[in-house]
């Protein structure tokens, strides 16, 4: 077992490995500090000299060579590997390029400190690089520091404590209610349901009666809706690699949703003009597996089969769902929607949906925790942090008025 060794000669307090000496000067650091720092060492040079690990112990990797590892590792994380140029996009405003690297890229990553985090924000904003964009470096480099300590190359992550400030004006809520939540007014919502072409009439009213995000509408099935028991299960959706995935964007996105009058009415009209065979009213979380019998699917592909309907079709992108959503809404503008214009794009009716269940809500119609669930939210906190300004009752609000009015009577 190695120990630490104080040498009042020399003033400083020396751990002895099998690499040679470590010594903290007590001048430099303050007795009790010195004497703190080179307990630690020892113990993490024991627990290496244990699970035979001397060889990350000793080593002396920089960020750049973290970084480096990370992209190695990349292949084997759970992550759409479209997002790995992003994700080193982030990484290089840190630690630069081989060829220009930043002065952080050197920085050994043991002698990295939750105040160096400080130090790399400051860099980030007076390279010209705003808030936001510093954040999301900083959310990359955190999960960089997570692959160093499955690696070894680090006892404990330095970032786990760290906490991006937002500030007080950033809140979900204030962000909200100064119009990042853009509810389209009805009359626009019915120009986009008059639309000329009948499957983008169909994906319009979906996304406004269902809540369904672009990337859930592009993979849905036929199959994974239950007309008998009028359901609609979302359990799969195109990716950022525009491939069919049953892994969803949160745990609570695997959901069903209630299939309105309307809606069922406008698929089964659908679904019979092109010959779509419906099956049976099986429940299709029994066996989830990536499906390809899809409502929408490419236009060059409908072409092809000369029907909307082949159970090999491929499916719309997300990409092409926005063009055309941009298209329809400019036709918008020009007639004067203002709302539509301020949206930015189809999440826009993902929004109508969800003020409609509010005010379902309000008339005791469904609890606030379904309609949490309906909308695929990853916790009910997320959807109060969202649509807060519009979940709250203003009758209910001037009843206390009236109430602390009656209360601070000084007549």
């Amino acid at each position: 077992m190695i120990g630490v060794q104080e040498v009042k000669s020399k003033n400083i307090f020396r751990v002895e490995g099998p690499q040679g000496s470590k010594v903290f000067n007590i001048n430099k650091l303050g007795k009790k500090m010195a004497k703190f720092q080179a307990n630690e060492y020892a113990q993490e040079l024991n627990q290496a000299i244990e699970f035979k690990q001397t060889g990350h112990f000793y080593a002396k990797y920089n960020l750049m060579e973290a970084v480096e590892k990370f992209a190695e590792d990349f292949a084997r994380l759970n992550r759409a590997k479209s997002s790995l140029p992003r994700y080193m996009n982030e990484l290089r405003r840190i630690v630069g390029t081989k060829e220009n690297p930043s002065k952080f890229a050197d920085m050994p990553i043991k002698a990295f400190k939750l105040a160096d985090v400080d130090k790399i924000e400051d860099y980030l904003q007076e390279t010209g690089h705003t808030r936001k964009s510093a954040h999301r470096s900083l959310k990359s480099l955190k999960y960089v520091f997570k692959i160093c300590v499955k690696h070894s190359w680090l006892k404990l992550n330095p970032m786990t404590e760290w906490r991006w400030d937002s500030g007080t004006d950033n809140a979900d809520t204030a962000i909200a209610a100064e119009g990042e939540v853009v509810i389209p007014e009805r009359w626009e919502l019915d120009m986009l349901l008059n639309v000329k072409e009948e499957r983008w009439r169909l994906f319009f009213l979906l996304a406004a009666t269902t809540g369904m995000r672009s990337s859930e509408l592009c993979g849905l099935a036929w199959s994974n809706i239950d007309f008998g028991n009028n359901k609609i299960y979302v359990l799969q959706q195109r990716d950022q690699d525009n491939i069919l995935t049953t892994r969803l964007k949160t745990k609570n996105s695997n959901r069903w949703i209630p299939l309105l009058a309307q809606t069922k009415a406008a698929l089964l009209d659908y679904a019979k003009k092109h010959g779509v065979p419906l099956g049976s009213n099986e429940d299709p979380t029994e066996n989830v597996t990536v499906r390809h019998d899809l409502v929408f699917k490419t236009e060059q592909q409908c072409k092809k089969d000369g029907s909307v309907w082949n159970e090999g079709g491929k499916s719309i992108s997300k990409q092409k769902v926005n063009q055309v959503f941009n298209n329809y809404k400019a036709r918008l503008i020009s007639a004067g929607g203002n709302y539509l214009k301020k949206a930015k794009g189809m999440h826009s009716l993902r929004h109508y949906y969800a003020s409609k269940l509010i005010e379902a809500n309000k008339k005791k119609e469904i609890s606030l925790l379904e309609l949490s669930k309906f909308m695929g939210h990853h916790s009910y906190n997320f959807t109060l942090s969202v649509y807060g300004h519009l979940i709250k009752d203003q009758e209910a609000e001037q009843r206390v008025v009236k109430d602390l009015s009656a209360t601070f009577d000084l007549s």
